[in-house]
């Protein structure tokens, strides 16, 4: 490995990692002025930073890996090609990514529409109980002060 090389991979990954743990700290942060329940919050603390630290060692590995060549030893046949190359794969890109934009946006909505219908059915299921228990005490209390009326009457 080159030091040019092994400079951009510790540069990129150092940079990398302490972006995400300032990411990760301050969500645990936030996180916990907003809830008490320790416990979940330090769970997801260690989660995070166990995963900044994985993905910072593929990181560096994978950059170290690079082949940082100079620029010269490519010709422009091989940056031609690389460009046409390219630009076929922009283009099939093109041709599928509106239909598949527009199944996952109609997926989504419809998601949505199933989730707000089963909340729509469960609060008024939930209404409806309320109304008969209310329903059962108000006819409670009118037994009862009906019965109270009756021994005063009688």
């Amino acid at each position: 490995m080159t030091r040019n090389k092994s400079r951009l991979a510790l540069i990129a990954t150092l940079a990398y990692t302490l972006a995400a743990t300032g990411w990760i700290v301050i969500g645990f942060f936030m996180s916990s002025l907003l809830d008490d329940g320790g416990a979940t919050s330090m769970f997801e603390l260690y989660k995070g930073l166990a995963f900044v630290a994985v993905t910072a060692s593929v990181l560096f590995i994978v950059l170290g890996w690079m082949d940082h060549g100079p620029a010269s030893d490519t010709t422009i046949n091989q940056l031609a090609e690389e460009f046409k190359q390219s630009i076929r794969i922009g283009e099939r890109t093109m041709r599928w990514l509106p239909p598949g934009l527009a199944l996952i946006i109609i997926t989504l909505f419809c998601l949505l529409l199933l989730s707000l219908s089963w909340t729509r059915s469960n609060t008024l299921r939930a209404g409806e109980q309320s109304a008969d228990a209310l329903r059962h005490t108000i006819a409670a209390q009118t037994g009862s002060a009906m019965r109270v009326i009756d021994l005063t009457l009688g």
